[in-house]
């Protein structure tokens, strides 16, 4: 478990390169297609993430929501400043985000600007923007795209990338901190299988599809900006979305209950 547990804890966000940008996910079927998250709609996102957060006099103003969830500045600067970025690019496109419009109509953008609003708060790190593109609510659509981004470094994962980049061979899941910290993880196991807390399910998701874990499993209900890029990213490496033994393969509304388990189907049958 020691060697394991390095392997996540070591993983600095500081000074991580940025992988080489190839279109791996073409098939022999299907040519080669722009991603509507292209990089250039990245690195305008990734500019805009270091331009709020680097702000001199940065002030989080958290609030507590009516659901018990956390909001920040940050949540809705970013909200702002990435909606405004896609409807200039994309005006046709309906944009689905937390702290925005929760009406669900395909094709859209699904947007959480910041996934792991807690681990913002309590500056551990463990946060995330998550966007998808969903042309349709089938997870497996050819034309989907997604893009994970650490807030505050340059580790982040998407379509164009040759994934996993860590070719180790790794036995461990990520789960919740928050379900952690209430002991909902005996002994530091999922039946019988060891596992770590990280915040922000959409940090490990980009993990999982990295090759920095094994499975990831949640145990709460999750909204679809939380799960939408880590699942879109997830499916095309064979990693599916399973709710107990059933395989998700539409998110086509905003609540999705739990448990929740990305997995491949050899690895589903262990867990």
């Amino acid at each position: 478990m020691c060697e394991q547990k390095n392997r996540v804890n070591s993983f600095s966000y500081k000074n991580k390169k940025k992988c080489e940008i190839i279109c791996c996910f073409c098939t022999a079927s299907v040519s080669c297609m722009v991603s509507m998250i292209d990089q250039n709609i990245r690195t305008l996102i990734r500019n805009e993430i270091n331009k709020i957060v680097n702000k001199p006099s940065l002030k989080l103003d958290q609030q507590q929501k009516a659901d018990g969830s956390w909001v920040t500045a940050i949540d809705h600067d970013l909200t702002r400043a990435v909606e405004k970025l896609l409807r200039s690019h994309f005006p046709n496109v309906a944009i689905v985000s937390e702290e925005g419009s929760h009406e669900l109509l395909f094709p859209c953008f699904i947007l959480d600007p910041v996934d792991g609003t807690s681990g913002l708060i309590h500056n551990t790190g463990e946060c995330s923007l998550s966007l998808a593109y969903m042309h349709s609510g089938r997870i497996d659509d050819e034309l989907n795209s997604a893009y994970i981004a650490h807030i505050f470094s340059d580790f982040e994962v998407h379509q164009d990338m040759h994934l996993p980049v860590n070719s180790t061979a790794t036995s461990f899941g990520l789960v919740s901190r928050s379900e952690w910290k209430k002991g909902l993880y005996e002994q530091g196991q999922h039946a019988g299988k060891s596992v770590q807390p990280l915040g922000s399910i959409a940090l490990k998701l980009a993990h999982l599809a990295y090759g920095n874990a094994a499975f990831v499993v949640t145990l709460r209900p999750k909204s679809i900006w939380d799960i939408a890029a880590g699942s879109i990213l997830l499916n095309r490496l064979g990693i599916s979305l399973w709710h107990h033994h059933d395989k998700i393969e539409q998110l086509d509304r905003i609540k999705l209950n739990g448990p929740m388990l990305w997995a491949t189907h050899s690895d589903l049958k262990e867990l």
